[in-house]
């Protein structure tokens, strides 16, 4: 019989200090992130803030109830459908049961108040997103301390899992002097989620996401920071991935963008359209004939090219431009184009219109004012005939009576069968794209909407950061994937 090998001693740390391991050099891991100048908020439920990169932020910063449609189990141990609240008018009851240690970055617990505060901002405030939903809640009820949230409604949402995402810390918010649209002009107050916003240093164009240590879930985040870095031309983006400055970009393109960094070694160059169109959306401060007659003045390829500043990488439809301006000459005062100033393409294309509509001897000017004034205010009161805005709503948000404070119905249309076909659509009994159908045909009498382009996206990847694939056009479109990049170590 063999004899079994003797097992190895151990060895004590006093008698071989010379085997101790070396400690692990750490490396704080910091994404850097090249991105369009921010004009606008940072608040991803408001349509004047809307943009891939807001969406990205409030995916990193922001708790949802769900998440890419399956329960977040992070924040929620459960949300399911139950009895009805016995009462009038309650036709559907959804409970969320909130884990115990989920907790905003201050230390206050994520509660009910997050809720209501989102419920009570997207049913009542204009220029919101998604609203039509949240307008079908009539209220919120809690136990447990506020863990257990029980919501009501009125009508019944089958889609019911797509609401509180991105819920806002209500503690910091709900008290505020400023509007909903401008609550969150200059900063999150406060995180949920993996990040938090650590600084906005608006004169250096850099927004700093750090880690948040107070994130209670099995998945912290991967890096320790997230650097968001304004790219003011295509030279200092050129140059910033050249030095490592940044590891990838998601900007607007430019005429010689797509050609300058497909020159650079080592990088992969993409375009991806998103969900936002520059639109000229006109109402019924004019008439139906009299909309149809601006939508012909509307030469959608030039707008479009002196809006952007580009001939090349321009999403333009197809159009038969064949203008007439009998009634429009007739109407004995300028056609109002509303714009907010804010955003400098919006305004570049409401301008080369009133350049346009003059040219065929139609009196235009402008009237800017933010969007939420817009849609609250001069809308309302017949101040404005038509808006130029960049726009990613939904067409239940776009044609939903929703008097006397529009979220996102730029046109006062206002119709009880259209409402009735919204409410089957948001019951589950219609499917989206019968309204869709339905929508189509509201345009094709009503003469209310001209598409200007499409927003595209210019994604530069540089060698220095790993991702779900080698290949780029493999990765997810949006930017709120970045959760799942790290830089590439030495």
């Amino acid at each position: 019989m063999e004899k079994e090998p003797e097992a190895t001693p151990a060895t004590s740390a006093a008698s071989s200090t010379s085997a101790t391991p070396k400690p692990e050099k750490k490396t704080k891991k910091t994404l850097s992130i090249g991105i369009d100048p921010i004009t606008g908020g940072l608040n991803p439920h408001v349509l004047s803030d809307d943009s891939v990169f807001v969406r990205a932020l409030a995916s990193l910063v922001l708790p949802s109830a769900f998440v890419g449609g399956e329960i977040n189990a992070d924040l929620l141990t459960s949300a399911q459908e139950i009895e009805p609240a016995a009462g009038a008018g309650v036709v559907q009851t959804v409970r969320y049961s909130i884990r115990s240690e989920a907790q905003w970055s201050d230390g206050t617990p994520i509660t009910v108040s997050d809720f209501q505060y989102l419920w009570e901002a997207k049913s009542t405030n204009p220029g919101v997103l998604d609203a039509s939903k949240y307008r079908a809640i009539t209220g919120i009820r809690s136990s447990n301390g506020g863990r257990t949230v029980e919501v009501d409604f009125a009508t019944k949402i089958a889609n019911w899992k797509t609401l509180f995402s991105s819920l806002l810390p209500s503690h910091l918010l709900r008290d505020s002097d400023a509007s909903f649209a401008s609550v969150m002009a200059h900063n999150i107050p406060a995180s949920g989620w993996k990040y938090s916003l650590a600084n906005v240093d608006k004169q250096r164009g850099i927004l700093t996401l750090n880690r948040n240590d107070r994130f209670w879930g099995k998945n912290p985040a991967k890096n320790e920071t997230i650097t968001f870095s304004e790219v003011r031309d295509v030279a200092q983006g050129a140059e910033m991935l050249r030095a490592g400055q940044i590891h990838y970009l998601d900007i607007t393109p430019t005429e010689v963008a797509r050609e300058t960094f497909e020159l650079m070694p080592n990088t992969q160059v993409r375009t991806q359209e998103s969900p936002l169109k520059l639109q000229l959306i006109a109402n019924l401060n004019l008439s139906e004939a009299q909309r149809a007659e601006l939508q012909s003045l509307v030469d959608r390829r030039l707008i479009a090219r002196l809006a952007m500043g580009r001939s090349s990488d321009l999403v333009v439809g197809p159009e038969n431009y064949d203008p007439h301006a009998d009634l429009l000459t007739a109407l004995g005062r300028d056609v109002r184009i509303g714009v907010d100033p804010a955003d400098p393409h919006a305004e570049n294309a409401a301008r080369a219109l009133v350049d346009l509509l003059a040219r065929h001897g139609v009196g235009a000017k402008l009237v800017t004012a933010d969007i939420t004034s817009l849609l609250g205010t001069k809308l309302i009161d017949g101040g404005v005939d038509a808006i130029m805005t960049w726009s990613s709503a939904n067409n239940l948000d776009r044609y939903q009576c929703s008097r006397p404070k529009p979220a996102t119905n730029f046109t006062n249309w206002c119709n009880k069968q259209t409402d009735a076909e919204i409410r089957d659509v948001l019951a589950g009994a219609r499917h989206p794209e019968d309204f869709n159908l339905i929508a189509g045909n509201i345009e094709a009498s009503q003469h209310f909407t001209t598409d200007i382009t499409k927003d595209l996206r210019l994604q530069v990847r540089g060698s220095r950061i790993v991702g779900p694939n080698p290949q780029s056009d493999q990765w997810p479109e949006e930017l709120a994937a970045l959760a799942t990049w790290t830089p590439k170590e030495d």
